[in-house]
């Protein structure tokens, strides 16, 4: 039964008394390894996560509800179990000896019945019988289906992790009534199938979660070490493959965008784990552990909507019946509450605000229903807090270029659009899931709004795919699964977002098993969104068309439907054509749930309201076969038969009214400045906006902008500055972007790193470095009135794009191109390797790369063979120095370990005193042969500093922000050629940006 290490049984205190007592019951951070009652503590601990501990007691109608299901799906498993002797299998529908998910599934339903054999409060709760029938069906399990000699079939994941996490539930949930023998038979079998912390991203924590639950129950301290060890690859951001991206993208298995899937399960796992292991001996440190809370603001949040998370990032779940998106949203609600139990202060107060925002939001998906006992009881505790305020709603707009998803959030409404290209699959179909997902990342859009329950209520098992909202497709018939994993030929796909408010969103279509190609756009400013379509063009002699909207409709399928004003049949039936549409609007479910549509200069629409009947299985092979009806409204563009550059154009009016959306026409708040295959660009009047996608490599002009390549545009006047953002979505740009402005402008107020505004009159141009830059977003601020007035205002030199060897911000998060040496430890000066440098985000939101190890000398190079002669421009900060300390430091020419050259700070003291120096390491023998004027530096400061090395010339120069001045320089000829790199000695340094460039 519960805590029985401690003294607590069955009582009515609160979540919140349990982990106090929970709190002084567990050792400090630093008590031994060898204590012999610390496994048991932290098996209490999660035997409190399972069950609720004496919390799940408490006289409250919503924990008394959940008790009650608990109870009874435990009971129905029990009544379903087969008792006989000669049984065969444990539940009638769970036989397969080929299937491995039944396996998993079976000690699903032991968990459950275990869980509420647990629970304080149930009718079940110490039930003698049903204790006798789960040992019983545990041992037949053991014997006949999952033990360490087992041969394995179908699917690894339940051998490796879907097994083995439930049944080390089981032993921390029946520790005491198991007994030795049998605890030491199954994590035999759990040792068998996963005995290490490996792979990546989702399945990696799942690995953490199996080694270390199994390390607490047989108490193993090695494997808690290692499974808390392990956990550090999964905090770094990665530019290829699984894991988070510096943009906010999740990928899994390889290209596929999955941040409500694997993304979400690797966060919830995370938490739980962080929970387990605080305050023990094996609590994580790794310095990258701040990038969970920044992934749930980056990654999750934007694609959470009144309590649902968008199904565009969900992959194959989409096809789940029973992992509707409000499900994904309530488990990300559930992870964030847990994650706030163990976060720092700041951390815990914005992750409890947005889970606050979250639960009162979600008025179709109760999370108090749908959550666990531990959850529920946690999540009662922060709606009863005055101190914490619900987030409000969101304004947001981001690009997330590396898994190609945009996101817009207007406060009232939210939007989404998936797409694909050569760089990420089109949609995942594998193990018999989403079979009918052919068309999701084509171009796929989707509105949230009041009407919660759109996507939910069966959406996928009833939609018409070939109907999908914002999709250009093929009508020809696919076969299940046919087409998944798919990479297109054409790289544009991406865009830009400005001020993290508005955006332009595009894709250049090439569809799978089809001569179809087509260009698309999406500009998303306040109440509309604008979608431009151009180039269709296909060549099969099939029907090609371009889904405006398919919405599901209420329950008698009676949504008021007009166009231009004309009430349209409300019976199901056959579809309608409208030609010169102008307007169209659509009632919604619910109060604020109305959409209106415009069409620039009329449209020829195809309009159908259907009833659909389908089931869960027809997309999932194990799901539900129950038939389903829902009743929905599709309107279409029909671009015929083989189409020559078709085209079409129109706006959502996320809640206008039928009145509102009528006026909008007669009015319209943008109009269309280019629709051509090389160029789509709007403006909206009153944000006096402009939007522009160029799609070729010679670029164009549209709106007062002039690209010379491949790039997505947004430029916003207003009386007195210009803002604009610049991205190259195709991230496959050689040199500079040009951007010319049809205006002048008088000065640049601010831009990102890598913005260079090299003319301000008659015309504005900015250089803009979007090398390698991955879909990024730059921005600038540009003044119509004010004279340069200081540093950065005025113009830049026209940046020379030649001769560059080697250039890092680390804006992505990782440190790939570096390669840390391990620096033995030396008298009182400790080690420093690879373990000690991270890649961590500052305190400007940026990332800097530098070593966790202030006391001794660390060293890092960049990968490759090295130069001759070349020029290296840093921007490093010191956050500390001690006396005799060197840093910042910048390796040049650097052989081996005892021989290269350095240049860098030496401090005298621990207040910043000392001078620049130039260092010569030869045989390993340190040498000073420069040395520059007494001066001091501010701890927190930002320097930028330039060495040059040319023949025997060596120079070293400083910015400290007034511009390059020369410290000190020296002739030397002792190392001719070498890499480069990074050095700090007894000193807290790290760096923010490097360049390398070639010296003639």
């Amino acid at each position: 039964m519960y805590l029985k290490n401690g003294t607590i049984r069955k009582t009515g205190v609160t979540l919140f008394a349990a982990l106090i007592w929970l709190t002084a019951l567990l050792p400090a951070g630093g008590a031994s390894a060898e204590s012999p009652d610390e496994f048991d503590q932290l098996r209490d601990k999660w035997h409190l996560v399972l069950t609720g501990g004496p919390g799940a007691a408490a006289d409250d109608s919503d924990i008394a509800a959940k008790r009650l299901e608990v109870n009874t799906k435990a009971q129905n498993y029990w009544t379903d179990l087969s008792k006989e002797a000669d049984r065969t299998c444990l539940w009638s529908d769970l036989c397969s000896t080929n299937n491995s998910s039944h396996i998993t599934d079976s000690y699903t339903r032991i968990k459950d019945m275990a869980i509420a054999y647990e629970t304080p409060g149930t009718s079940l709760e110490g039930n003698p019988a049903l204790l006798t029938d789960m040992l019983s069906a545990l041992d037949w399990l053991h014997t006949n289906r999952y033990n360490q000699t087992a041969a394995t079939y179908n699917n690894w994941w339940d051998w490796e992790i879907g097994t083995p996490l439930r049944l080390n539930d089981i032993m921390v949930l029946l520790y005491d009534e198991l007994g030795s023998a049998r605890r030491t038979n199954y994590a035999a079998a759990i040792e068998q199938f996963s005995p290490v912390v490996e792979m990546t991203g989702a399945n990696r924590v799942w690995k953490v979660t199996i080694v270390a639950v199994r390390g607490v129950v047989v108490k193993d301290a090695a494997k808690l070490a290692a499974a808390s060890g392990g956990l550090s690859e999964v905090f770094s951001y990665v530019v290829a493959g699984d894991g988070f991206y510096a943009d906010g993208s999740f990928i899994q298995h390889d290209k596929y965008a999955y941040t409500g899937g694997y993304g979400l399960s690797l966060i919830s796992d995370i938490a739980n784990i962080l929970y387990l292991l605080g305050d023990s001996s094996w609590e994580p440190s790794d310095p990258k552990l701040e990038h969970v809370y920044r992934w749930v603001h980056e990654a999750v949040e934007p694609f959470l909507y009144k309590g649902a998370f968008m199904d565009m990032t969900r992959g194959r779940e989409i096809s789940r019946a029973a992992y509707q998106d409000h499900y994904a949203g309530n488990r990300a609600v559930q992870a964030i509450l847990m994650l706030a139990e163990t976060a720092p202060a700041t951390q815990a107060a914005t992750l409890k605000s947005l889970a606050k925002e979250m639960i009162a939001a979600d008025t179709y998906y109760p999370f108090y229903i749908h959550s666990s006992m531990f959850r529920i009881l946690m999540a009662k505790e922060l709606m009863n807090d005055p101190g914490v305020a619900a987030r409000g709603a969101l304004s947001l707009n981001h690009t997330f270029a590396g898994m190609d998803r945009t996101v817009h959030l207007g406060g009232s409404f939210g939007f989404g659009i998936s797409m694909s290209s050569s760089r990420v699959y089109n949609f995942e179909s594998i193990n018999g899931e989403n079979l009918k997902g052919w068309f999701t990342g084509d171009g796929g859009t989707y509105l949230y709004n009041n009407d919660l329950s759109h996507y939910s209520n069966d959406y996928w098992a009833t939609v018409d795919p070939y109907r999908l909202a914002g999709t250009t497709l093929d009508t020809n018939p696919r076969l299940n699964s046919s087409g998944y994993g798919y990479l297109g030929t054409t790289s544009w796909t991406g865009g830009a977002s400005l001020g993290g408010v508005y955006g332009a969103a595009g894709m250049e279509l090439d569809a799978w098993g089809s001569s179809l190609t087509a260009r698309k756009s999406w500009f998303m400013f306040d109440n509309e969104i604008i979608a431009l379509g151009s180039g269709i063009t296909s060549t099969d002699n099939r029907p090609i068309v371009t889904n405006v909207e398919n919405r599901k409709l209420n329950v008698s399928g009676s949504n008021t439907f007009s166009v231009n004003g004309v009430v349209q049949p409300s019976a199901a039936g056959a579809a309608h054509s409208h030609a010169n549409v102008q307007w169209a609007h659509l009632a919604g479910s619910v109060a604020g749930a109305d959409i209106g549509y415009y069409f620039p200069g009329g449209a020829a629409i195809e309009s159908q309201r259907s009833t659909r009947t389908g089931s869960w299985q027809d997309i999932n092979q194990s799901g539900p076969n129950a038939p389903i009806t829902r009743s929905y409204l599709s309107m279409r563009v029909n671009h015929g038969v083989s189409p020559t550059n078709g085209t079409y154009a129109y706006a959502l009016l996320p809640g206008a009214t039928s009145t509102q959306a009528a006026d909008y026409a007669a009015n319209p708040g943008f109009t269309v400045l280019s629709r051509t295959g090389a160029v789509h660009a709007v403006r909206d009047h009153s944000l006096q906006l402009t939007g522009a996608n160029f799609w070729t490599a010679s670029g164009g002009s549209a709106g007062g902008i002039t690209s010379s390549g491949q790039a997505s545009v947004l430029l916003k006047a207003s009386l007195d500055e210009l803002n604009i953002a610049v991205s190259d979505p195709t991230m496959s740009a050689a040199d500079f972007l040009i951007i010319d402005l049809d205006q002048p402008v008088t000065s640049k107020l601010s831009a990102s790193p890598g913005v260079f505004v090299t003319r301000f009159a008659p015309t504005a141009r900015l250089y803009v470095d979007v090398r390698g830059a991955k879909g990024e977003s730059f921005e600038a601020k540009l003044s119509l009135t004010a004279p340069p007035s200081g540093p950065g205002t005025g113009l830049d030199a026209v940046p020379d794009s030649s001769g560059r060897l080697f250039y890092d911000s680390f804006k992505y998060g990782t440190s790939e191109k570096w390669q840390p040496e391990t620096v033995a430890a030396s008298g009182t000066v400790p080690a420093c390797g690879p373990a000690q440098w991270h890649v961590v985000h500052n305190s400007s939101g940026g990332f800097t790369y530098g070593p966790n190890q202030p006391a001794g000398e660390c060293r890092s190079l960049i990968k490759g063979p090295g130069w001759t002669d070349y020029a290296i421009e840093a921007r490093m900060q010191v956050s500390s120095l001690a006396a005799g300390s060197s840093a910042p430091n910048l390796i040049a020419r650097y052989v081996n370990a005892q021989n290269y050259y350095r240049f860098g700070f030496g401090s005298t003291d621990s207040t910043g005193n000392g001078q620049w120096k130039i260092y010569k390491r030869a045989a390993g023998t340190w040498t000073v042969i420069a040395t520059g004027p007494n001066t001091q530096l501010t701890a927190g400061q930002t320097y930028r500093i330039k060495t040059e090395v040319l023949g025997t010339q060596l120079k070293l120069y400083v910015d400290s922000g007034s511009g390059y001045t020369l410290q000190t320089s020296a002739t030397d000829t002792s190392h001719p050629s070498g890499r480069a790199g990074l050095l700090t000695y007894k000193a807290d340094s790290r760096l923010q940006e490097i360049q390398i460039r070639q010296l003639p």
